[in-house]
């Protein structure tokens, strides 16, 4: 039988406990270009949104710029491509979105304000200059 006292932990004793880490079915890892928040909801929850600004091309065009019949009977086509500007598809992807409580909300702001101001960004990313 043990004593309460052996349980309770010991301010000048370090402890470890270890948190296993498990990926949700629906655990996705990408890339993203921004976020948004809305919100509150009825319910008072906030949406996180992760997205990602893109572009897609649905079509290039070929130009033929030399056509060279040659002796054997095959011909060399030389062409480019070009892309008009209707043939692109400019998009926001959305990415994730996340239902957050307010309190968890708050709590990320905390830990993004510590993370960056214990980081200095503007060294780490070329983008902040």
């Amino acid at each position: 039988m043990t004593d309460d006292s052996e349980l309770q932990i010991q301010p000048d004793r370090q402890e470890s406990i270890k948190i296993p880490h498990r990926k949700s079915p629906s655990f996705i890892s990408d890339h993203a270009t921004g976020a948004a928040i809305s919100g509150p909801t009825n319910d008072g929850l906030f949406y996180l949104i992760f997205y990602s600004d893109a572009i897609s091309i649905n079509s290039e065009t070929g130009h033929i710029v030399e056509f060279t019949p040659e002796e054997n009977g095959t011909t060399e086509l030389i062409y480019k491509l070009t892309i008009d500007p209707e043939d692109l598809d400019n998009f926001r992807e959305d990415k994730a979105r996340i239902a957050l409580s307010r309190q968890a909300l708050m709590n990320l702001r905390d830990l993004l304000s510590r993370q960056l101001l214990d980081t200095d960004i503007t060294k780490d990313s070329g983008i902040f200059k």
